[in-house]
């Protein structure tokens, strides 16, 4: 009968040990913070201020803003997506379809798409000096 140790040093062998992950939040710096984006946003919706965005109002024009400004954290700032979820207080799954759903209208409408490569170059403009590094 093998012992304690045995079986452990056998385990090792025969199934190997992970290599370590790092646990990066973010791959590079944000260059144009996530506030300033749900800000830009807010305003061109004509929602009165992130606060909309942020709250739990599930009405078609607010979760519509939510979804492009989810959409634009992610394209602008390269945040994975649950710092983005948790920023707006969602589930990652939640970015994830807001990406989805704001990438299809675009690409089913471009004159959208035009407006969300305008809004994108508004926030360009207030970038910081790692805008080149994030892009």
């Amino acid at each position: 009968m093998m012992s304690d140790e045995e079986i452990l040093a056998l385990h090792d062998v025969i199934v190997p040990p992970r290599p370590a992950r790092s646990r990066r939040v973010v791959d590079v710096p944000m260059a144009v913070p996530m506030g300033r984006i749900a800000d830009a946003v807010a305003r061109v919706a004509q929602l009165g201020g992130r606060g909309a965005l942020l709250s739990l109002r599930r009405d078609h024009h607010t979760a519509f803003a939510r979804q492009l400004a989810m959409f634009l954290c992610r394209e602008v700032t390269r945040a994975s997506f649950p710092v983005i979820g948790k920023f707006f207080g969602r589930d990652h799954s939640t970015v994830v379809h807001a990406c989805k759903i704001i990438a299809a209208r675009m690409a089913e409408r471009p004159d959208f798409a035009d407006k969300v490569h305008a809004l994108k170059q508004d926030l360009r403009q207030h970038a910081g000096p790692f805008w080149e590094k994030a892009a």
